[in-house]
């Protein structure tokens, strides 16, 4: 998608429903198209360099969890019940979360920095 790219790309790449990757087919981005990439561990030493513009989205683990989990049991065709959601997100993406947090530091990294603790009224809290 970057300068002299061939413009291909798959509209996405995981399904959460299933905890597993996707094969979407290739589509072709028009020209003029601008690439909104949206994910987790995104800011890795490794992709920061790919990215023109970086936001990163602060949430509370006392937020964020029961929000996934609401998302997800009302949202998906599994039948989650909240409980056995709720540990599934506390065994493994709190503890993904906490190690990239304090390895790469995507605070640090990004070019803005949102507060969304209530996404009512999200705030900019570094530019």
């Amino acid at each position: 998608m970057g300068p002299g790219g061939n413009r291909e790309y798959r509209p996405a790449v995981f399904n959460l429903a299933e905890d597993a990757p996707t094969h979407e087919p290739l589509c072709t981005a028009p020209a003029n198209a601008i690439l909104l990439f949206d994910g987790v561990f995104l800011l890795r030493p490794e992709l920061i360099e790919q990215w023109d513009f970086s936001i990163f989205i602060e949430v509370d683990f006392s937020v964020a969890v029961p929000r996934a989990v609401l998302r997800d049991v009302t949202r998906n065709q599994r039948q989650w019940d909240t409980n056995t959601r709720r540990a599934q997100y506390e065994r493994r993406y709190v503890p993904g979360q906490q190690m990239y947090l304090h390895a790469v530091h995507p605070r640090k990294r990004a070019d803005v920095v949102v507060d969304n603790n209530d996404f009512r009224d999200p705030k900019i809290i570094r530019k």
